[in-house]
Order: C-alpha cells, then structure tokens, then sequence
C-alpha cells in the first residue's frame, strides 16, 4: 500500500516538472521569436529607409525654374528655402557645391545622373507621381495634330513601339543610344517645329552635338510614320510652352508634367511615360539611409 502510495505521488512529481519543463521551454521559444521579430523589424526599416524628404524641413532646396517643383517642394517641404536654377546641370553643380542640400527632380533624370556621378544619391520616397506629354497649340491646327499624335502613341503602346523606346532609351548600351539624320525624313505633309531643353536625360539630351533620347524618338517614329519632316529647337524649359502657345513652335516637349494649369495654354497628348519626382541629395547623405543607395536599377 505504501509503495502504490510513493508510486502515486512520484509520478505527479513527475508530472509537474514535465509541466515546468514545458513553460520553460514555451519562455524559451517566445524569446527566440521576439528577438528574431526584432532583427527582422530592424531590417525592414533598414529597407524601407531611414532618411525621408521630411529631414529636409528648413534646408536649401532648389528647382528648375519654369517646372512645378515648387509647388510640390511647398507641400512636402514646407519649411524648405526654394532658390531656382535653369537646368540640372546647375542644380547638381549647386548640389555638389554646397550652395543647395537637395533639388527636385523627376526619378529617370536622377537615375541617369547617378550612373555617371556617384557623389548624388535620391530618397527613395516619391513626392508626386505625374504623367509626361507632348504640349500644342490650342488652335485647330494643334488640336488636329495633337489628335493625331496621341493616336501615334496609344498604338504605341499597344504594338510594344513605346516598350522599345524605353528599353533602348533607360537600357546601358550607350552607343544603341542614336537618332537618325533628320533630313532623310519625308516631309510631304510638311515640317514641324518641335521646342525641347535638352538638359533632360535620357528624355531629351544633348549627345556630341545630336539632340537626343527617348521623347526624340518617340517625336522622330511620329513624323516618319506620317510623312512629316523635323526641326527641332533647342531653348529653355521655361521658354517652350509660350513657344507652343504662340504657334512659334508645332509641339514641345522635356518631360513636361501634364497639369491642369498648364492645359489652361497649351493642349496635351495622352501621357507616354508615368513616373514620380523625388529628392536628389549628396550621396554621402544617404550613406546606410537608404535601400539601395547608390543603385542604377532602371
């Protein structure tokens, strides 16, 4: 009878420490997992980011001058000190100078700049996203090639014409990167006037001393399949929509944002490229801030 009794009670003893073994055991889990849930926490933030457009409150910020990025700065970056430039390449002289801490700038253009400097970097938040179309005249003349073109580019879109473009114009291989002579072009249907900046890369850019990229192919594929001629006109940002406006030029375009504003003067074409404008900053600023800092992955 004693010995059943001393049988009994060893195994709850038994019991009982199989009982602790296993809250300790589920303590030791819980641990595990709260440590691992917080390296992977640590490293999505890692991913997602350190640095934001935010940390740029009351610092130099600069624009081109003629585009809408002071107006996207302004809601942003409210408390940011806007001065203006009159191309890109200003602005990232300013960059690199000191004279500004960051300048607005559309996410292709950043990436083109950073494939051949290193010194710049961009926050990987977008500001905006936008559509980029060709500009004309709002007269019957423009709003008939306007019609026409956007027919050009939404068959474009369909037939892979515009995924070409891209692929060769956001691609690496540099020397693919050509506009044929304009003057073998037939002109039956007559010239147009195309008004650009090229200081917009790899949009519309100056190479050797061709203008080039990707809206100049798109413009160039459009006159050829209509029997059109080109001249193109190189002038400042701010100079093309008063250039179209007037009828001085048949289109524009430089990666110009269609806004409701600007479709107060000028007509636009469907969109043929959507992206987002972001902030292009030193790259030392960035450093273990950013995914993927340094990365040309267009």
């Amino acid at each position: 009878m004693s010995k059943d009794k001393g049988y009994r009670s060893l195994k709850k003893t038994d019991y009982i420490i199989m009982a602790l073994l296993l809250v300790v055991a589920l303590v030791i889990c819980l641990i595990i997992y709260r440590d691992n849930f917080l390296k992977t926490s640590t490293r999505s933030a890692k991913v997602s980011g350190t640095i934001s457009v935010s940390d740029y409150n009351g610092k130099k910020i600069g624009v081109q001058t003629g585009t809408v990025f002071d107006q996207m700065i302004r809601i942003n970056i409210p408390d940011a000190e806007i001065s203006y430039y009159n191309s890109y390449t200003e602005l990232l002289s300013a960059l690199k100078s000191g004279s500004i801490d960051g300048f607005a700038v559309d996410e292709p253009m950043i990436k083109y700049m950073m494939a051949k400097d290193n010194s710049v970097d961009y926050i990987r938040d977008y500001m905006d996203d936008y559509s980029f179309g060709f500009a004309f005249p709002k007269s019957p003349k423009g709003e008939e090639l306007c019609k026409e073109f956007s027919d050009y580019v939404i068959e474009a879109k369909t037939d892979g014409t515009l995924d070409s473009i891209d692929s060769l114009w956001f691609g690496a291989a540099e020397y693919k990167k050509e506009i044929p002579d304009l003057e073998v072009l037939n002109h039956d249907n007559g010239i147009l006037t195309l008004a650009v900046e090229p200081a917009n890369a790899p949009f519309v850019y100056l190479k050797d001393v061709s203008i080039v990229g990707y809206e100049i192919d798109l413009a160039y594929r459009f006159c050829k399949d209509n029997g059109y001629g080109l001249k193109i006109v190189d002038m400042n940002f701010d100079e093309i929509l008063p250039a179209v406006s007037s009828g001085s030029a048949d289109f524009g375009c430089s990666t110009i944002t269609i806004t409701n504003e600007r479709k107060e003067i000028v007509d636009f074409s469907v969109p043929h490229y959507k992206g987002g404008s972001v902030l292009a900053v030193r790259a030392e600023d960035t450093a273990g801030k950013n995914n993927g800092s340094g990365e040309t992955d267009y």
